[in-house]
């Protein structure tokens, strides 16, 4: 799942004049995270903000599963110094309410948030707070949001982008399985928001490949040693 956010940045040059003028470039950058999610979402289509210390959106999803873990996809994820911080939250309202972070650090007795682990997975819901939304009847009537914090590689400023979940009971509606494509390549979507991932799979009777960023290997030998043509078919020696 991809959340992206334009910023426009101002970035001040220091000008070689006697009087040490500075001048300014209105710049735009694009900051861009994406997250693997270990089951399947649904996308209501409704886009959801709120605030905290900086302002924020992203997409509402309903989610069927509430043992669901997200991954940052490193590969997708550009345009930040470092990663991000991720908060755990819901909302108050429409107030963000602040719960944990997914990592943090000892500093002096403190807590100091830092950036998350590229390869670690995370519950998307706090379960310190699942349970306490369980026990006084919550649980289904909350917003939970998973705030991530950065910082723009070039301009250093900050951004803020979120996911927005509503725990539901029961089961996702199925969505449609087929090929997506963008600028980098090609890529099979299951229909419930996921996508294979370093795995052979069988797609109407052809066999195809997919990379660790998910994308369809093509004209290339696969990692277990086998080739793929043009089309990225599986060709059989």
């Amino acid at each position: 799942m991809r959340v992206s956010k334009r910023i426009a940045a101002l970035v001040l040059a220091a000008g070689l004049a006697v009087a040490g003028s500075m001048t300014a470039f209105a710049q735009e950058f694009t900051v861009h995270f994406e997250g693997i999610f270990s089951s399947g979402l649904e996308d209501t289509g409704t886009t959801m903000s709120s605030e905290y210390e900086n302002p924020f959106s992203g997409t509402l999803y309903n989610l069927y599963d509430e043992n669901t873990t997200i991954t940052m996809d490193q590969s997708r994820t550009y345009g930040m110094s470092g990663n991000p911080s991720i908060y755990w939250g819901y909302l108050d309202g429409g107030r963000f309410v602040m719960v944990d972070s997914f990592e943090k650090e000892d500093f002096m007795g403190y807590p100091m948030y830092v950036g998350i682990q590229a390869d670690k997975a995370y519950p998307v819901i706090n379960p310190e707070q699942l349970a306490k939304d369980k026990a006084d009847g919550s649980a289904y009537s909350k917003t939970y949001v998973l705030l991530i914090d950065g910082v723009e590689s070039t301009s250093y400023s900050n951004v803020c982008l979120g996911y927005f979940f509503k725990l539901k009971q029961g089961s996702a509606a199925a969505g449609t399985a087929e090929w997506k494509q963008d600028a980098v390549g090609w890529w099979w979507d299951n229909g419930d928001g996921t996508y294979p991932v370093n795995q052979w799979k069988e797609i109407s009777g052809k066999f195809y490949y997919f990379g660790s960023d998910g994308y369809m290997l093509h004209d290339t030998t696969t990692p277990d040693g086998y080739t793929v043509d043009g089309n990225g078919v599986w060709v059989e020696n």
